[in-house]
């Protein structure tokens, strides 16, 4: 479902999940780097997801991790998602260093990274199709929704995002619905004079 970025629920528990690339490769300037994709995501009373803020950059991890810390600052997500593998590895260090040095923390998920790319995004899939994923009517949400609609898992086409919105689903389980807005109160009863 699409929706007007600024409509969304009020009350929503933030989480976010990142596909991180390497960067260019200075040995060959005409490659084509991954992109690496950060994603918020909001998840209201209902258990619904509503896609908040988003970031993609073809840049070296000193650029994409300033974005992600400023991406927690803004959205103050109580969980960031990440894929188990090699460039984890690599980048571990430097992404908890860059949070102590900017004050800038949150629990950090490493996910395993099993089957393929296909079978690790049905989970979101389904949401999708039970109706209960929302992605705004913004360029990025337009490029998310044209990703998620040509992926097949098989062809090999920019699939990035796709990882991000499969890391999202996969940490459900580690994941708290909003809670509920509380009800108004009932107007205090007029008190008692005696006419």
């Amino acid at each position: 479902k699409r929706y007007k970025l600024g409509d969304q629920p009020k009350r929503l528990n933030h989480y976010l999940a990142s596909d991180y690339a390497g960067g260019p490769d200075p040995d060959n300037p005409d490659s084509d780097p991954d992109f690496t994709e950060h994603g918020c995501f909001g998840l209201d009373d209902k258990g619904d997801l509503w896609t908040v803020d988003w970031w993609s950059g073809q840049t070296d991890p000193d650029v994409w991790i300033k974005a992600w810390l400023a991406m927690i600052r803004r959205n103050k997500p109580l969980t960031a998602f990440e894929e188990k593998g090699v460039i984890l590895r690599t980048v571990s260090g430097a992404i908890n260093k860059a949070m102590r040095e900017a004050r800038t923390f949150v629990h950090r998920e490493g996910l395993p990274s099993a089957g393929n790319k296909a079978s690790r995004a049905l989970g979101f899939a389904a949401r999708a199709a039970a109706g209960t994923v929302w992605i705004p009517e913004t360029e990025w949400g337009d490029r998310l929704v044209n990703q998620l609609c040509a992926f097949n898992g098989q062809d090999g086409k920019v699939d990035d995002m796709v990882d991000v919105c499969s890391l999202m689903a996969r940490g459900l389980d580690d994941m708290t619905n909003a809670s509920k807005p509380e009800p108004a109160k009932p107007e205090p009863p007029a008190p008692f004079t005696d006419a």
